[in-house]
């Protein structure tokens, strides 16, 4: 079985789906001859036709609004935004409207939407093509927040995305894009369901998306010293399945939370939330700890760009100071 690429699996749902369902059509710049901006459509037109794949102008608002209106009238977009950064122009369209309709139509009319949200700090990228808007994104009702952090799960969630009714915001970070796996042909991975990625007993370290294998990184180290995290990883962050991550920390009395983007707002602020909410509070022995990236717009220098991402020595300080504590 040959390795999967994150970029190629993505490209593999889109073509199955495309294949099995006359209403899937493709939206976003560039997606026709160039193949996409990161090449997850590339031999899709030839295959499929300019009729399927729809090049668009660069207007975000216009594009998620026409969206909008395509799958009200019976067809499933999938449009791929080249950045998130750029995801806030048509914010308007997405909250007022894609969001909603379902609501004020009193479920006579749904929106199967899937924008495909290229996210986070990558290479030289700037500040405004290296944001990660899941804190703005996840208090919106309405909306379905995706983000895989594997191939495996980024072939079954893009699926699983479009074959479902309601607007689908698809995460992938850029960082991702060329990881590879082994993928096997059966599906795995279901929307709205967490996943303990690996069993432990000595706290629980919840994280997705590019953190997570960050995490694992640090977790091997952490398992040669003798301390066994459990990890869980939220595959769908709304809506968010907290039993597992409840369920971990009555196990193990401790729990960090590690995530790309702005700590202030945060999915790790709402996690942390729940879990004190929950009787797993009864169980802490130690304060819940936050990790992310710094709550500044992304610099352009390399230098001060480092400052602001996640350096492994923070999640492996974080750990010593709560098992510690026994």
């Amino acid at each position: 079985m040959a390795l999967n690429s994150f970029k190629d699996v993505l490209h593999e749902a889109l073509d199955k789906e495309l294949e099995n369902n006359q209403d899937v059509v493709l939206l976003g710049e560039n997606i026709g001859t160039y193949g996409g901006m990161y090449g997850v459509e590339e031999g899709l037109l030839e295959k499929y036709g300019d009729q399927r794949l729809l090049s668009t102008p660069m207007s975000k608002s216009a594009v998620i609004g026409a969206a909008i209106g395509a799958a009200m009238t019976g067809l499933i977009p999938v449009v791929e935004i080249s950045s998130s950064d750029f995801l806030t122009l048509g914010l308007d369209a997405l909250i007022n409207q894609a969001a909603k309709t379902s609501y004020l139509t009193e479920g006579q009319n749904s929106i199967p939407l899937v924008l495909r949200v290229p996210t986070g700090i990558f290479e030289d990228s700037g500040m405004n093509q290296s944001q990660n808007l899941e804190n703005l994104l996840i208090g919106v009702p309405g909306l379905k927040i995706v983000a895989p952090s594997t191939p495996y799960q980024a072939r079954d969630l893009l699926i699983e995305s479009i074959e479902d009714p309601n607007p689908v915001i698809f995460v992938e970070d850029k960082n991702l894009y060329e990881t590879s796996e082994l993928v096997p042909n059966e599906a795995k991975f279901k929307l709205g369901e967490s996943v303990v990625e690996k069993q432990g007993t000595d706290l629980t370290i919840v994280s997705w998306g590019d953190a997570l294998n960050q995490v694992k990184n640090v977790v091997n180290i952490l398992n040669k010293e003798g301390i066994f995290p459990e990890v869980i990883n939220p595959l769908t962050l709304q809506p968010l399945d907290i039993k597992p991550i409840i369920q971990s920390v009555i196990k193990t009395g401790r729990l960090v939370i590690v995530h790309n983007g702005p700590k202030t707002g945060g999915l790790g602020a709402e996690i942390a939330s729940q879990v004190m909410e929950s009787d797993a509070f009864n169980y802490l022995d130690s304060p819940i700890i936050r990790i992310t990236q710094k709550d500044v717009p992304t610099p352009f220098s390399r230098n001060l760009k480092e400052e602001v991402l996640i350096k492994d020595k923070e999640i492996l300080d974080a750990v010593y100071s709560i098992v510690e504590m026994d």
